[in-house]
């Protein structure tokens, strides 16, 4: 993976705030490092970042430009669309009663469309990264 971004809860675990980054460009960066995402939005989509955080779902998006057609909130359009991605993963960062945060990942430099084993591995991790 060439780019990871980790967000974590605040807290009063209301918005999900950057914390680190790997690989960003800096316009990239400047955005990330500004986003807030509210945690408590009313969604049944488990593709939001939100309900990654909420449900505790790991999410794969294989194709960026077909979810951006469907994503309604504008923070986090702006912000999938300057990433120039073609697909990511999306995996909660929690052990059994908690969850802490999440953990994004894509191959923006190698152009790799993100898979099921790649869910599967980052989700590992996101659960290592709790302990």
């Amino acid at each position: 993976y060439d780019r990871s971004i980790v967000l974590m809860c605040n807290v009063d675990s209301t918005q999900l705030r950057f914390s680190c980054a790997t690989g960003l460009e800096p316009k990239f960066l400047a955005l990330a490092e500004n986003l807030r995402l509210d945690v408590n939005i009313e969604s049944s989509d488990p593709r939001k970042l939100s309900n990654v955080f909420r449900l505790g779902n790991s999410v794969l998006i294989p194709d960026v430009k077909e979810h951006l057609k469907i994503l309604a909130d504008r923070q986090s359009s702006d912000l999938l669309s300057h990433s120039h991605s073609k697909s990511f993963v999306a995996v909660p960062i929690r052990t059994v009663g908690n969850t802490y945060g999440i953990l994004i990942a894509d191959c923006y430099k190698t152009d790799r469309v993100m898979n099921e084993d790649d869910c599967t591995l980052l989700t590992t991790i996101g659960k290592q990264l709790a302990m």
